[in-house]
Protein backbone atom coordinates (compact mmCIF):
# COMPACT_ATOMS: atom_id res chain seq x y z
CA UNK A 1 0.00 0.00 0.00
CA UNK A 2 1.26 3.44 -0.95
CA UNK A 3 2.02 5.97 1.69
CA UNK A 4 -0.41 8.95 2.01
CA UNK A 5 2.48 11.35 1.14
CA UNK A 6 4.41 8.89 -1.60
CA UNK A 7 4.06 10.03 -5.58
CA UNK A 8 4.85 9.11 -8.69
CA UNK A 9 6.23 11.13 -12.08
CA UNK A 10 4.02 10.45 -15.02
CA UNK A 11 5.54 13.60 -17.28
CA UNK A 12 8.14 15.42 -17.27
CA UNK A 13 8.42 19.04 -19.24
CA UNK A 14 11.41 21.17 -20.39
CA UNK A 15 9.38 24.50 -19.82
CA UNK A 16 6.93 25.42 -16.22
CA UNK A 17 4.29 26.31 -18.64
CA UNK A 18 3.52 23.42 -20.48
CA UNK A 19 3.35 21.21 -16.97
CA UNK A 20 1.06 23.84 -15.28
CA UNK A 21 -0.86 23.45 -18.52
CA UNK A 22 -1.38 19.56 -17.77
CA UNK A 23 -1.75 19.90 -13.93
CA UNK A 24 -4.46 21.87 -15.30
CA UNK A 25 -5.67 19.42 -17.19
CA UNK A 26 -5.20 16.37 -14.74
CA UNK A 27 -6.76 18.60 -11.37
CA UNK A 28 -9.97 19.38 -14.44
CA UNK A 29 -10.22 15.72 -14.37
CA UNK A 30 -10.16 14.37 -11.13
CA UNK A 31 -6.16 13.54 -11.11
CA UNK A 32 -4.54 15.27 -8.21
CA UNK A 33 -1.43 16.34 -9.30
CA UNK A 34 1.29 18.30 -8.65
CA UNK A 35 4.39 20.22 -10.14
CA UNK A 36 7.74 19.11 -8.76
CA UNK A 37 10.03 21.55 -9.97
CA UNK A 38 12.09 24.35 -9.08
CA UNK A 39 12.80 27.99 -11.50
CA UNK A 40 13.37 29.91 -8.43
CA UNK A 41 9.65 30.96 -8.40
CA UNK A 42 9.84 32.02 -12.06
CA UNK A 43 12.63 34.06 -11.60
CA UNK A 44 15.35 31.98 -13.07
CA UNK A 45 13.30 30.46 -15.85
CA UNK A 46 16.74 29.59 -17.51
CA UNK A 47 17.02 26.60 -15.32
CA UNK A 48 14.89 24.91 -17.24
CA UNK A 49 17.61 24.10 -19.54
CA UNK A 50 19.38 22.26 -16.89
CA UNK A 51 15.97 20.67 -15.42
CA UNK A 52 12.85 19.24 -16.20
CA UNK A 53 9.26 19.90 -14.68
CA UNK A 54 7.47 16.78 -13.52
CA UNK A 55 4.13 15.79 -13.15
CA UNK A 56 3.37 13.70 -9.74
CA UNK A 57 0.72 11.93 -8.98
CA UNK A 58 -0.43 9.32 -6.41
CA UNK A 59 0.32 6.15 -7.12
CA UNK A 60 -3.52 4.83 -7.88
CA UNK A 61 -4.27 7.49 -10.38
CA UNK A 62 -1.33 7.11 -12.13
CA UNK A 63 -2.26 4.81 -14.89
CA UNK A 64 -5.24 7.03 -15.22
CA UNK A 65 -3.25 10.37 -15.32
CA UNK A 66 -0.59 8.80 -18.30
CA UNK A 67 -3.66 7.50 -19.91
CA UNK A 68 -5.16 11.00 -19.98
CA UNK A 69 -2.12 12.46 -20.93
CA UNK A 70 -1.80 9.74 -23.54
CA UNK A 71 -4.76 10.13 -25.04
CA UNK A 72 -4.93 14.19 -25.49
CA UNK A 73 -1.54 13.70 -26.59
CA UNK A 74 -0.08 15.83 -24.05
CA UNK A 75 2.70 12.92 -22.42
CA UNK A 76 6.08 12.85 -22.51
CA UNK A 77 5.72 10.03 -19.94
CA UNK A 78 8.69 8.32 -18.10
CA UNK A 79 8.45 4.68 -16.84
CA UNK A 80 6.40 3.39 -14.40
CA UNK A 81 9.11 3.20 -11.48
CA UNK A 82 10.89 6.32 -10.80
Amino acid sequence: MAHRNETVTVAHYQYRFQAEHVLGFLRQNNVDAILWGDDVGGLNPAIGFLETFEIRVHPEQAELARELLHDFGMAEPVGPAD
